[in-house]
């Protein structure tokens, strides 16, 4: 067994109610991994590591910052700004803000080609700023 590095990872669970829209995550956080790579969490009742996959609703190990998307609301007029290689700055707007279970939100942003992304993950990534922020 190799100890997980702590925070690192969870285990995602899905729990969907019959006849109900959407569904709610809960996780657990991978405390190891077995031989063979395997997610371990803790079995709180019975006081043991088990395998993640070994409960029915098992969805996904993720990094502990994958908090499942849950809906998307517009832009609002904010704006990204980026550094060009010449330094200086140009800006896009921020087309919708991704909202995820946890409460938190994500900016997007497309590119000249239509792809949409997180600005924040760009190397060449600013800041964020409000809209008449100039």
């Amino acid at each position: 067994m190799i100890p997980a590095e702590p925070g690192a990872h969870v285990a995602r669970y899905i729990h969907k109610k019959d006849n109900t829209p959407g569904a709610r995550f809960s996780t657990k956080p991978v405390v190891a991994w077995d031989d063979i790579g395997a997610a371990m969490v803790l079995d709180t009742r019975r006081g043991y590591l088990v395998r993640a996959d070994s409960y029915s609703n098992f969805d996904a190990v993720v990094s502990a910052d994958s908090t499942p998307v849950v809906g998307a609301i517009p832009g609002g007029g904010w704006r990204a700004e980026y550094r060009e290689d010449d330094g200086s700055t140009v800006s896009t707007p921020v087309v919708a803000w991704n909202v995820r279970a946890d409460g938190g939100l994500d900016p997007i942003c497309t590119d000249p080609d239509g792809l949409t992304g997180d600005p924040t993950d760009d190397a060449n990534f600013v800041r964020l700023y409000l809209p008449g922020d100039e």
